[in-house]
């Protein structure tokens, strides 16, 4: 299974560093995958290093799909800031992406008007 990632995750989302990668690739073949990799209209919304790791170590990715309730970058951020252990200046760039992801969104719709 061949996913795409959803552009508000690559909009939003700080990359991972190759440190943090190696230990997530450690933990995924040591424990399996514990957390589901998050879907929204068919793409990866949260999870893509995650499903990056499972297709690496030939392990079958399990998915959900997102149930709403919020906008697709609160859900980002309020997935990601803390628990990816980002520094202050990780933080403030990512709600400076998330801001910039919201206002280009903003001028679609009004585009559409």
């Amino acid at each position: 299974m061949i996913l795409e990632i959803h552009p508000a995750n690559l909009a939003v989302l700080p990359e991972m560093s190759p440190e943090s990668y190696a230990k997530l690739l450690e933990d995924i073949s040591g424990f399996g995958l514990r957390y589901p990799i998050i879907l929204y209209q068919g793409k990866i919304l949260d999870g893509k290093y995650r499903y990056q790791a499972c297709i690496e170590l030939g392990i079958e990715p399990w998915c959900e799909d997102w149930q709403g309730g919020s906008s697709v970058v609160e859900y980002l951020l309020g997935e990601n800031l803390y628990r990816r252990h980002m520094t202050t200046e990780e933080m403030e760039d990512t709600s400076r992406r998330a801001m910039e992801y919201h206002r280009e969104e903003a001028r679609k719709r009004w585009a559409k008007k």
